[in-house]
């Protein structure tokens, strides 16, 4: 975390820790989002290897009080998300994380039923006690056919409505980038193509105004 200078003279402090703790061989995708009390919950996934069957998506909590990162837990599983999706699921991605305006935290997170992480699909739960319980996951619905190759990597963005814009990107012939409005009833309420550009994957929005954002995309070629 970096503290900023309240004044000229300030200095910029910088400090590092680990929040994982060696629990699985790879850890990937890290996720931070603020609490309602003020403390830090992270999240990741965490397994042997990417894509293996034993990937889940983990998570800690830091205090600032005490400078301290709790025990990391697992906390969803593939076989939770199968559970609740009633659909079988080979592997886990990368979570993405929010908390909107009530205070309610949102978790979105990539799941593969079949093939690679181009056929993968979007999940998401949410909190409304600071991370200490999570609603059943659901799959997001991006698409009336295949619903098939959206990926997350980047934060979500809190609209002034109450709503959530999810930078996202397509992977299953061809790469591009897209923007999901997402209501709070957790439907998607319009899909725009960002990037026209041909291998431009993983957005970050960064807004710049009230109606104007920046985005940045990963060439992929």
């Amino acid at each position: 975390h970096i503290a900023q200078p309240e004044n000229s003279h300030s200095k910029v402090m910088y400090q590092s820790q680990f929040a994982s703790h060696e629990k699985t061989h790879a850890v990937h995708a890290a996720a931070i989002v603020e609490l309602n009390n003020g403390d830090m919950m992270s999240f990741w996934y965490g397994g042997s290897r990417e894509g293996a069957k034993d990937v889940q998506i983990w998570n800690a909590t830091y205090q600032p009080e005490t400078q301290t990162w709790s025990e990391e837990k697992p906390l969803i599983s593939r076989f939770d998300t199968e559970k609740s999706i009633q659909r079988y699921i080979k592997k886990l991605g990368n979570p993405v994380v929010t908390k909107d305006a009530s205070g309610k935290i949102w978790l979105f997170y990539v799941s593969v039923s079949i093939g690679g992480w181009s056929t993968s699909q979007l999940n998401v739960t949410t909190s409304i006690d600071d991370g200490q319980t999570w609603s059943a996951p659901s799959r997001l619905i991006t698409s009336p056919f295949l619903n098939l190759s959206h990926l997350v990597k980047n934060s979500p963005v809190l609209l002034a409505d109450g709503s959530i814009g999810l930078p996202v990107y397509f992977e299953l012939a061809g790469k591009f980038s897209e923007w999901l409005h997402i209501t709070q009833d957790q439907k998607v309420q319009q899909k725009s193509r960002i990037s026209n550009f041909r291998y431009a994957i993983q957005p970050s929005v960064v807004p710049v105004s009230s109606q104007q954002a920046v985005v940045f995309m990963r060439n992929s070629s």
